[in-house]
């Protein structure tokens, strides 16, 4: 007996969330979660000798920040300079690591896509041929 048409539509919405929710993390930046929460990339940037240390996580979150208190007898003008060169230096980085990893997620992305149109194929002919079943049923009864 052929599957309920539902069941076939059912399973194509499932597999359109799934891939738009992929595509909506590779948009955000944010790594796909599988099973678990996923390990956000991380950037350290330094400014002053070291004496400023930024550290800021793929959601584009400052994580922390360490000013060395040897800086503050500068002045806060020369102390926030450092900060956001330590900061601008950390995102750079993470900018970086995120350009580098892209390529592996779109390649991902794409095997996902590919394997959502082999099943989207596969459901619409179990659709189809419950229509007809469905059809064939009606035919019977006349």
């Amino acid at each position: 007996m052929a599957p309920e048409p539902s069941f076939a539509a059912a399973g194509v919405d499932d597999l359109l969330t799934k891939t738009q929710q992929a595509l909506s993390a590779m948009r955000s930046g944010q790594p796909e979660e599988e099973g678990g929460s996923a390990e956000l990339l991380r950037a350290v940037g330094a400014a002053g000798d070291g004496l400023v240390v930024a550290t800021v996580v793929q959601s584009g979150r400052l994580e922390s920040l360490a000013i060395d208190p040897r800086l503050l007898r500068h002045g806060t003008e020369t102390v926030s300079e450092h900060i956001m060169t330590a900061v601008n230096a950390a995102l750079d980085d993470l900018k970086a690591q995120i350009n580098i990893a892209a390529p592996a997620d779109v390649n991902a992305l794409a095997a996902r896509l590919s394997g959502l149109q082999e099943q989207s194929v596969r459901q619409m002919a179990m659709f189809g041929e419950a229509m007809q079943a469905v059809v064939a049923r009606l035919d019977v009864g006349r």
